[in-house]
């Protein structure tokens, strides 16, 4: 027997024109893990409000069909009956923690049930254990980080051992680490207690390795319903994990999760040519000497430098003595010495060994200089073909090279190349300045700049007769600057964001600030308090967010990330004092990926400072300039979004963990150099 079953459900919200579920009908066996996904707005909350009760005995509106969860009838057994056999955590699990401490917390509903002193202990135990949250049990919720919430939130769904547990968006406050402690704990119960588990998430690359199945939703319609292997074969690209777009790129078979992921890679190496052990051998030594990294051979990948490791790639590609060359931006990646090195890599190699070598490149000042050809495009169409002298001459701005523009700007012809560009210069008159060397006493500056929007002097949060939230936190963000703020669950980082805004004091230090702060904490739903979006905030603030559309609507029945986008309205609508400082905790929550890329453009375009908690490398990659990474309270990183989040195994993309790059269109650029054509 089915542990839930919809037939046939259409609902409707109270005054919504489209229904939110529009004929679904779909089936959750015991023990299945079932992830729900689509775009914000699809209907994944609606099934799951359907599955707990929620629509329509709470949430109104109009529904046909029917809808059995754990063998009740929801229109017969409302959501406190469903609750003993349905466990549910919602994306705002503030909401849903009502108790003092933790441990009255994961107590209350076993004790509402009227389970002995016994059983309570247990279930709040196992509960604990389980979650990795056993430590907090005698902690006030009231002092608990976002994702510590959730975790006490899920602990008291799962305590009362329910046959199903439904998750709405359940690692969207946990940093990489619970993430994955959290679905291993969800696969373990999954698999020991026959525990069907159905589960809403927009970051896929978190679950998906895991699911039995995966249910896709379009406009409240199901669209696919299948293996994770054939749901990422059939997903378009905003539904694909960024592993699977970096395989789909290479032209290899998605393949869900980061082992299979780099089994595919693997897969996609010399060995696999067929080439005899003897060949095989003499490919390496021979790529090895051509590119100079003989004294290489034996040393681990992962103690090369970027520049080494750019050479090794290329090596892999040259061992089979190809005929041509493809390389898809190989400079993306380094900086200017590791570029150098591999442009004249390849121009060693294009000479030694009458390689052809085609390189697709946008900084053209690194490699146009040696070129015999560019080849320029434009909408699909060849604009121009010819030599680097006549392809500067005919480039419009945003194709020349720095030296070009320069020389353009001074009247003269532009020259490729910063040898050729001082030529030209001295040949006008202009001597260029001779380089100084490097003063050896300097000491490089710390990162504290003069017109700093938001600074803090070491400040210290100590609680009395409790732990150190804040040590000597010390940094500056300069006006216009985008910084990440990651950590771990409880690092000190929605604490942070209180004390910038000033809802919290230091113990210890200062914190200083040009102008206003404005500050959108983790529950968006504290911030709207009105019957439809156009009384929330003002035309102008609804369409920077990309709301107009749904003005009529109620804030209660907008789906996660369109409640996210308009508490982001709300604090910035202030036209008469701009704040001069953006913070903002963990706002990606609910959001799919077209969601997140529009607020990473939101927030790009600001012009205000931007601090932003996020536990998601992604769009810390899409938005940020710079991250901070806290632990225990204190800055153990500070630096650019690469230096930061390219070299971890849990603060980093997924991609980096495949592939060792930021993005999948980085780590195409890596691994593209490897392809060939004879």
């Amino acid at each position: 027997m089915s542990v839930l079953a919809l037939q046939e459900v259409t609902y409707h919200y109270a005054g919504a024109a489209t229904p939110a579920l529009d004929r679904v009908s779909l089936e959750i066996e015991p023990g299945e893990l079932v992830v729900l996904v689509g775009d914000t707005g699809s209907g994944k909350s609606s099934v799951l409000r359907a599955a707990n009760g929620l629509v329509p005995h709470f949430h109104g509106g109009t529904m046909s069909g029917r809808v059995l969860a754990a063998g009740m009838d929801t229109r017969v057994h409302g959501p406190g009956q469903l609750a003993e056999s349905v466990g549910s955590l919602f994306q705002d699990p503030e909401t849903q923690v009502v108790m003092g401490t933790v441990r009255a917390e994961l107590a209350f509903g076993l004790e509402n049930r009227g389970e002995p002193p016994a059983a309570v202990a247990r279930g709040v135990e196992e509960a604990a254990l389980a979650l990795g949250i056993a430590h907090l049990l005698d902690r006030s919720t009231a002092e608990l980080s976002g994702g510590e919430l959730q975790r006490v939130a899920l602990g008291a769904a799962l305590a009362g051992r329910p046959s199903l547990l439904l998750l709405d968006e359940p690692t969207s406050q946990l940093d990489p680490v619970a993430g994955d402690e959290l679905m291993g704990a969800l696969r373990r119960l999954n698999e020991d207690l026959d525990l069907a588990v159905v589960l809403a998430e927009h970051r896929l690359e978190r679950c998906v390795a895991g699911a039995d199945r995966v249910i896709a939703l379009d406009a409240g319609r199901v669209v696919c319903d299948a293996t994770p292997e054939e749901f990422l074969r059939w997903a378009p690209a905003d539904l694909q994990t960024p592993g699977a777009r970096l395989l789909r790129g290479l032209g290899l078979r998605p393949a869900p999760g980061v082992k299979a992921a780099r089994a595919a890679l693997r897969a996609f190496g010399l060995e696999n040519r067929g080439e005899p052990p003897a060949a095989v051998a003499r490919g390496v030594e021979e790529a090895a000497l051509a590119l100079g990294i003989a004294h290489l051979l034996d040393r681990s990948t992962a103690e090369l430098s970027g520049g080494e490791l750019q050479r090794v790639a290329l090596g892999a590609a040259l061992a089979g003595r190809p005929s041509l060359l493809l390389l898809d931006e190989p400079t993306s990646q380094l900086d200017p010495v590791a570029g150098d090195e591999l442009m004249g890599a390849l121009r060693r190699l294009n000479e030694d060994l009458d390689l052809a070598v085609v390189l697709a490149e946008h900084r053209l000042e690194r490699c146009v200089a040696g070129a015999d050809r560019v080849i320029a495009l434009d909408a699909g169409r060849v604009v121009c073909d010819a030599t680097p002298e006549e392809f500067l001459r005919w480039a419009p701005a945003d194709l020349q090279t720095p030296g070009a523009r320069l020389l353009r700007g001074l009247g003269l012809r532009p020259a490729p190349g910063v040898k050729a560009a001082r030529a030209a210069l001295r040949e006008a008159g202009l001597e260029p300045p001779a380089h100084s060397p490097p003063d050896p006493g300097a000491q490089p500056a710390r990162r504290r700049p003069v017109d700093a929007a938001l600074r803090f002097r070491r400040v210290w949060h100590e609680l009395r007769n409790g732990p150190v939230v804040l040590r000597s936190v010390d940094f500056s963000i300069a006006a216009g600057e985008r910084v990440a703020l990651m950590g771990r669950n409880g690092a000190g980082k929605s604490t942070l964001l209180r004390h910038a805004a000033g809802l919290m004091r230091p113990t210890r230090g200062r914190v200083e600030h040009t102008g206003r702060v404005a500050l959108l904490l983790q529950n968006p739903g504290d911030y709207l308090v009105h019957e439809t979006v156009s009384q929330e905030a003002s035309p102008g603030a609804l369409a920077g967010v990309g709301l107009t559309a749904l003005g009529e609507r109620n804030p209660r029945d907008l789906s996660g990330g369109e409640r996210q986008r308009l508490a982001l309205a709300v604090v910035l609508d202030a036209p008469q004092d701009p704040a001069a400082v953006v913070c903002l905790d963990e706002p990606t929550r609910g959001m799919d990926r077209r969601s997140k890329r529009e607020l990473a453009r939101t927030l790009t375009d600001l012009g205000s400072a931007v601090l932003v908690a996020t536990h998601d490398p992604e769009f810390a990659v899409a938005f940020a300039q710079r991250v901070i990474l806290l632990a225990d309270g204190g800055i153990i990183a500070d630096g650019t979004v690469e230096e930061v989040l390219s070299g971890g195994t849990y603060f980093a993309t997924e991609t980096a963990r495949i592939a060792g790059a930021l993005t999948p269109e980085l780590a195409l650029d890596r691994l593209r150099a490897r392809e060939v054509v004879a």
